[in-house]
């Protein structure tokens, strides 16, 4: 047994198919053509799925449910006129043949099969019913209840990974036959896993406001999940409208509220409750992305939980009463008003007046010090997210305050908040040859 690490890489399946003198067909399909070679699948399974990050210095442990096999569907098409034939595998079902463990190998009964050369399409516990009119152009939706899990796209409550992998086999009757089918995941992986608790330093040393700041991360969202995945053309991502997205978010929108979303996760969670499945993504319009809601907690003469203002010349003020009192700066409430000309809607401003009140005049308030940072979610260094691959997101420097807002109306020029540091850990595949 040999171990290997791919990028788009599960479970191996191996398949063998022999010779067999067995008279009865287990087959959903090809009822007519005569059977002359017996197949059976044996699959299996470290005790622990290991992965190597992308710069391969560590290692990291998956889930047993991960890698749980309860139904298993494969599809022979054949490259002559011999018919497509659905081979369905399930224990709990007595219509249909099953498969039994020992130890962490997994072997389904034999079935039998025609002989010829065929491509084999694998599914390991398929969501739709596997026909010879669905597999090939195969898709799956998936249910973002609460970003647990997929429905039964990707669940670790019931054990229930929806994995899929294709090969090719020539079966000849009188001889042992092998093929090697590597199937993979269709969900990917997501873990946020910055420090809890960690406070930060804004570290850029040509910041404006002069000040050392100190901001904390409390909580976290993914926005652009993508509901539905190609399974069979699994080449090709799909891309769906927007609203074919949970939680969709566009940088162009109108006012958000990151208290709007759907899901919010805290920072101060268990490892184990920080974990989100979602499907793959690769559309540049719509990225998948993270979004952080942080509490600024220190800066000079700024008491926690306040409000606080940055004015049109990027002045950083810690109260509302500061900023109103700095002559040539804010005229006292703006009574001076006419040095602001063209702005409709003129009203004197106070502590409680909001964010789209200040941004006429070029002020950011920030209530409560509360700010915002959003960051795309990378496969190497490309913006994607693609199946069967496990992100690891972590914050290691923040070097800007963040927005106001999730997505406001913010004065000048957007800057680049947030400098991640993202690992890319595949799931692993182990090879089993297997003799029939």
């Amino acid at each position: 047994m040999k171990l290997r690490s791919l990028f788009l890489a599960g479970l191996a399946v191996m398949a063998m198919a022999s010779c067999s003198n067995e008279d009865d067909a287990i087959v959903n399909g090809g009822e007519n053509a005569a059977k002359d070679a017996a197949l059976q699948f044996s699959i299996g399974f470290p005790q622990t799925t290991r992965a190597t990050t992308a710069s391969g210095d560590k290692s990291d442990e998956g889930l047993s449910c991960e890698q749980k096999v309860n139904t298993i569907s494969f599809v022979l098409k054949y490259n002559d006129n011999t018919p497509t034939a659905v081979y369905d595998f399930d224990n709990n079902t007595e219509a249909a043949p099953g498969f039994t463990q020992e130890g962490l190998i997994i072997k389904t009964e034999k079935v039998e099969v025609n002989s010829g050369i065929a491509k084999i399409f694998v599914f390991i516990n398929p969501v739709t019913k596997i026909t010879t009119e669905n597999y090939a152009n195969l898709q799956e939706t998936a249910t973002y209840s609460n970003m647990d899990d997929l429905g039964d796209i990707a669940n670790p409550k019931d054990s229930k990974f929806l994995m899929f992998g294709e090969g090719s086999c020539t079966i000849k009757g009188g001889q042992d036959n092998e093929a090697d089918v590597t199937v993979s995941r269709i969900a990917a992986k997501l873990a946020e896993q910055t420090a809890k608790d960690k406070e930060f330093t804004i570290e850029n040393s040509t910041d404006k406001f002069g000040s050392a700041i100190k901001v904390k991360l409390s909580e976290y969202s993914y926005v652009n999940l993508n509901k539905t995945t190609n399974v069979t053309n699994s080449t090709t991502i799909f891309t769906p409208a927007n609203t074919g997205y949970f939680q969709y978010f566009k940088e162009e929108q109108a006012y958000q509220t990151f208290d709007g979303l759907t899901t919010i996760k805290e920072m101060n969670v268990e490892e184990a409750n920080k974990v989100t499945y979602c499907l793959e993504n690769n559309n540049a319009a719509a990225p998948t992305m993270i979004l952080y809601k942080a509490q600024i907690t220190e800066f000079p003469n700024y008491t926690e939980g306040n409000n606080f203002y940055i004015d049109a010349d990027g002045i950083l003020y810690p109260s509302f009463d500061v900023m109103n009192a700095k002559d040539g700066k804010f005229f006292g409430q703006l009574t001076n008003k006419e040095i602001y000309t063209g702005i409709d809607n003129q009203t004197a401003l106070s502590d409680n007046s909001s964010y789209e009140d200040f941004n006429k005049y070029g002020i950011q308030k920030y209530t409560k010090g509360i700010c915002y940072y959003r960051a795309e979610i990378k496969t190497g260094a490309e913006t994607k997210i693609v199946h069967n691959n496990y992100y690891k997101l972590s914050v290691s420097k923040i070097t800007e305050l963040g927005d106001p807002g999730t997505n406001i109306p913010t004065p000048g020029n957007p800057l680049t908040y947030l400098k991640l540091n993202i690992t890319v850990a595949p799931w692993t595949v182990w090879n089993n040859d297997i003799i029939l």
